[in-house]
């Protein structure tokens, strides 16, 4: 029997020390979908998001969803996310698994935190009171505690007539106090006119669809100039006061020629396309089409002291984009991480072009807002460029553009909006590996099991190499290797070199083999087994000893003792 316990033992070490080899390819068949993917959420709102983690490539309890505050449930590899109130400025939320291979696939949803501006207001920058016609002016508007401030739109207007649009070039996320400013150099026109200024919070396809609008005050313009014509007591005056119209569309106005000094048949209705009509001294115009460009209307009235009082209404005609295209400027295929490259915006055919607004897009992400500084009225082609660096996260990504024309309160007040076609990006970048690159010195019991993860990330998919102790003839392509019992001939260094055309680098693993418990522990009872049998044969002979009995010689020669007896009896005997 004690044979036999010696023989199942050193059967045993033998099977603990069987050498074997294992891995898996690194790369994720799926990544979690998150439900909507993109989330824009006005500061102190809830918010809400559904992950489903992965549908094939599952196993186990390997998932999650990593938040930095709200809460999650779980209904098995679909994950809620709710928060009550949004209130954490730099938000994330995470959801993952890992493949059997020790592979972590992960996706994250884009959240833009907004908040519009507590306040809009206009002045003038160094200068108060009356202006003077033909110098320069610079127009401020302030706007407070807005985020995120790279998607406001700032637009200038002088009465109904927009002067210009602007952005800032700031990545703040949080909310910030910013100022715009443009320069103006006002004419006697201008004289009694209003400036003021209007925020447009613009945040793309996954925000609001009417984008959070704030307007400052009214600030009135006094404009001197030398010489004024005091004859006149009043002007004409339109209604509407300024005429928006697409190109082609019917068109009218009335002009209400004067009131107290008209005299005669002395006023009139200069135009250049359409038909007049008049009742009195108010005079109406219509055209069926518009469609001259450079078109125009003044009414007028004669004083009696000859001079003409006259005014003008302003006629924009526009014309959306026939068509918007995207490409990359002298670029065709793949990019390359931390690379500059240059997006470029064509957009076809439309009027006023200083009103365009091209917004570049990735996926529902606004990169950045442009504007034409060209003066024409009528149609013309126009491109538009953006310098991006793109990462290993826009691999891909779609690129888009948008043109928006924004004519204004006067216009259209849903503007006309066309996009591009999307432009998918390729973006090949080097071997990141998932974990540090030279870990701890590992330390493994004798006939344990090892597992060494090199898992990377890159693009093209890395390849493997693995270079192993200097006593051993193995060779590995995998990611993770495997060796189910480790012996000590494993023991050194493995390097694991990762490389893909972009670039390589290296992994290093220092493994001590230390002696199994489980020899000791079969040393210990060989000897305890080896001890109690050689006590049961001695306890055996023992007791057959004990059975037989035991005789001495002497015991057995020994003569009876002799009684005394006289003597005379002993010489009878």
């Amino acid at each position: 029997m004690f044979c036999c316990c010696i023989f199942l033992a050193v059967s045993l070490l033998h099977s603990l020390c069987h050498f074997h080899v294992s891995g898996y390819d690194p790369s994720c068949t799926e990544f979690p979908v998150f439900t909507p993917s993109a989330l824009v959420v006005k500061y102190g709102d809830p918010a809400n998001v559904t992950c489903v983690v992965c549908q094939k490539d599952c196993s186990g309890d390997a998932s999650g969803l990593e938040h930095a505050m709200g809460k999650v449930t779980q209904n098995g590899t679909t994950m809620f996310w709710t928060v009550d109130r949004l209130t954490e400025w730099d938000i994330f939320v995470m959801c993952y698994y890992n493949t059997d291979a020790g592979d972590h696939c992960s996706s994250t949803v884009n959240i833009t935190i907004y908040q519009p501006p507590e306040s809009v207001s206009i002045s003038f920058v160094n200068h108060t009171g009356m202006m003077f016609e033909n110098q320069l002016y610079t127009l401020q508007c302030s706007v407070q505690n807005v985020a995120p401030v790279q998607s406001l739109t700032v637009t200038f207007y002088r009465g109904n007539t927009a002067l210009g649009h602007l952005q800032s070039n700031s990545e703040q996320k949080k909310p910030v106090n910013e100022t715009f400013t443009l320069n103006i150099t006002p004419s006697r026109e201008d004289d009694g006119a209003q400036y003021w200024c209007e925020t447009k919070l613009e945040l793309g396809p996954a925000g609001p669809q009417r984008p959070p609008v704030v307007t400052s005050e009214k600030l009135p313009a006094i404009v001197h100039w030398w010489f004024t014509d005091s004859s006149c007591t009043e002007f004409p005056v339109f209604t509407p006061s300024a005429l928006i119209v697409k190109y082609g569309d019917p068109a009218n106005a009335t002009c209400d020629a004067c009131q107290k000094d008209c005299s005669g048949d002395g006023f009139g209705l200069e135009h250049a396309v359409g038909k007049v009509t008049g009742h009195g001294t108010t005079m109406f115009w219509t055209v069926d089409r518009l469609t001259k460009w450079d078109t125009y209307l003044i009414c007028y009235y004669n004083t009696d002291a000859g001079d003409q009082c006259s005014s003008t209404v302003n006629i924009t005609i526009y014309q959306p984009p026939e068509s918007v295209s995207i490409s990359f400027v002298n670029h065709t295929g793949m990019m390359f991480e931390n690379q500059q490259y240059t997006l470029q915006c064509s957009v076809q055919n439309v009027a006023p072009v200083q009103n365009v607004t091209v917004t570049f897009y990735r996926g529902n992400t606004a990169l950045g807002h442009l504007q034409s500084r060209s003066e024409k009225k009528k149609p013309v082609n126009e491109s538009f460029t953006l310098n991006i660096t793109p990462s290993r996260e826009d691999d891909g990504a779609q690129y888009w553009c948008e043109a928006k024309l924004e004519l204004g309160p006067a216009g259209p007040q849903r503007p006309p909006v066309v996009t591009s076609e999307k432009l998918p990006a390729i973006v090949h970048y080097g071997p990141e590996l998932i974990g540090p690159p030279n870990p701890d010195d590992i330390t493994v019991t004798e006939g344990d099991a090892l597992h060494l993860n090199c898992s990377s990330v890159g693009n093209p998919r890395p390849s493997y190499t693995w270079t192993f102790p200097v006593n051993s003839s193995a060779s590995y392509s995998g990611s993770v290797l495997t060796i189910k019992s480790v012996g000590f001939e494993q023991e050194g260094q493995y390097i694991c070199t990762v490389s893909n055309t972009v670039g390589t680098v290296t992994k290093e693993f220092k493994i001590d083999v230390q002696a199994s418990p489980l020899i000791w522990i079969i040393a210990g009872v060989t000897a305890a087994v080896l001890f109690v049998f050689i006590l049961c044969v001695l306890c055996f002979r023992s007791y057959k000893q004990n059975r037989k009995g035991s005789y001495n010689l002497k015991d057995v020669l020994r003569f009876p003792k002799c009684t005394a007896l006289p003597l005379q009896n002993c010489e009878k005997v």
